[in-house]
């Protein structure tokens, strides 16, 4: 097997170029790079990590840096020397390796990916990662509100792969997988302090969230990011949240802002500060 393709300074160019057009032509210059570098890629991220990226188009948003970055600025603000943070849904660990680099040799991410090609790469990342004196660990299991079993719903992208309750809609693109509960994984471990948990499982959010409630009552977490989705999902995510006596704030119109999670009306990131 050849050695994955190191850019140095193609990120760089394309961030500026991205940054310009609003993101505008990212999927056109997605494919153009990926027609002339397939295969795996080694880029750079921010905090300085090194990450390993498939050659698919999907993830031409690590390479160029401009994937959601306003969990980036999160994570450079929020995680510091020796903190411990857990990832949900981390896919191959663009923000698993920038909690990773940010906490340092001192702190330690518990990174969950239960897709096994996904989780492939996400183990030769947290390798990477331990190259470079930090922690990463990563976990091949999905988090729900209990241990047990539950099914992975394949989509086309790995990122849009999706956890249920066995028994919902399986079909040949299914397959069954272990889960664990973060309350139960935070006892087992004795850990008594996360600053970080990063949440983003394509609408199972709120069975994550219930099987952490513990340890939020408790405020063994510092600040939680999950992704939420209108509708129901909102409605039960403020109604599981809203007795904590936390800041919830949403990021809408390009800002953090203090309105009901209720009220969403996209698919939108939700920060909670305990």
């Amino acid at each position: 097997m050849s050695a994955p393709h190191r850019h140095r300074y193609l990120p760089h160019l394309y961030h500026g170029l991205l940054t310009l057009s609003k993101k505008h032509g990212l999927f056109s210059l997605a494919r153009l790079h990926h027609r002339l570098w397939q295969g795996e890629q080694q880029v750079s991220i921010a905090g300085g990590a090194e990450l390993l990226i498939p050659g698919d188009t999907h993830y031409f948003g690590f390479l160029s840096g401009v994937h959601e970055r306003h969990i980036t600025d999160l994570v450079n603000s929020i995680v510091l020397p020796g903190d411990l943070c857990l990832d949900v849904g981390c896919n191959i660990g663009y923000f698993s390796m920038m909690m990773a680099a940010r906490a340092g040799s001192s702190g330690r991410v518990l990174a969950f990916e239960p897709v096994p090609e996904t989780y492939a790469c996400l183990k030769k990342n947290a390798a990477l990662a331990a190259a470079q004196g930090w922690h990463l660990e990563a976990f091949q299991k999905a988090v729900s509100a209990q241990a047990g079993v539950v099914s992975i719903q394949r989509h086309e992208h790995s990122t849009l792969h999706q956890v249920q309750a066995l028994g919902n809609d399986a079909s040949s693109n299914s397959e069954e997988i272990a889960c664990v509960s973060l309350d139960e994984v935070l006892q087992d471990a004795a850990i008594t302090s996360v600053k970080l948990l990063k949440v983003d499982v394509e609408g199972h959010e709120t069975q994550v969230i219930a099987g952490v409630m513990e340890s939020l009552r408790n405020r063994r977490v510092r600040h939680v990011v999950i992704e939420v989705t209108p509708g129901k999902d909102a409605e039960d995510i403020e109604r599981m949240l809203g007795p904590l006596n936390a800041e919830i704030r949403c990021w809408v119109d390009e800002d953090w802002r203090t309105i009901p999670v209720r009220g969403l009306k996209h698919r939108t990131d939700v920060w909670v500060v305990f």
